[in-house]
């Protein structure tokens, strides 16, 4: 299963190399753009969650930490793949990184801050009071209005690209779609 998932996962990538080429400059920036939200998300917060799996209330709230940790690194480790692949970055991690850093935002990096002051928060008291509000601010605002704010933004460029449309861009603004239904 890993090796078809792997090479139907290579040749997916090298149908959407082509088709990304293919787009004009407007176009290949706002997936770009997209994709950079992607990236903070999902690095900021395989990191930002540890202290969630620290100071759990209780045993299977560290296992679903746990796993959603690892489910981040997952999630990091896809959008890796398709700057590499797709967008053609290369130099590794670093220079993903930089483009993706290239392509912040005044909203994504309030909505960072905010999100890192009550996690940290959380990491100095180990407090309830404070794990809560850790987990309202993770799961409602980061998951939720970040998520609401790609879905929309994919949902335009879709739009907006839609005349001659290629399979990857309907298959990227899919992707959005599914990655924000699933967090809300």
């Amino acid at each position: 299963f890993v090796c078809v998932l792997s090479i139907a996962w290579a040749s997916r990538l090298a149908t959407d190399a082509e088709s990304f080429a293919g787009l004009d400059d407007e176009a290949k920036q706002g997936f770009i753009w997209i994709f950079a939200h992607r990236f903070h998300a999902e690095f900021n917060v395989a990191g930002l969650l540890a202290p969630f799996l620290q100071y759990a209330p209780h045993y299977e709230m560290q296992l679903l930490i746990a796993t959603q940790i690892a489910d981040e690194h997952r999630h990091l480790q896809s959008v890796l793949r398709v700057y590499e692949n797709v967008f053609g970055v290369q130099g590794g991690f670093k220079a993903i990184r930089d483009v993706a850093d290239a392509n912040r935002d005044i909203i994504a990096d309030t909505l960072y801050g905010e999100l890192d002051a009550k996690v940290y928060n959380l990491a100095e008291t180990g407090t309830e009071e404070d794990y809560v509000k850790a987990v309202v601010s993770y799961h409602l605002l980061a998951e939720g209005v970040g998520a609401c704010r790609e879905f929309a933004a994919a949902r335009r460029l879709g739009k907006r690209t839609s005349s001659g449309s290629s399979e990857w861009q309907a298959g990227c603004t899919a992707a959005v779609y599914c990655e924000t239904s699933c967090r809300m």
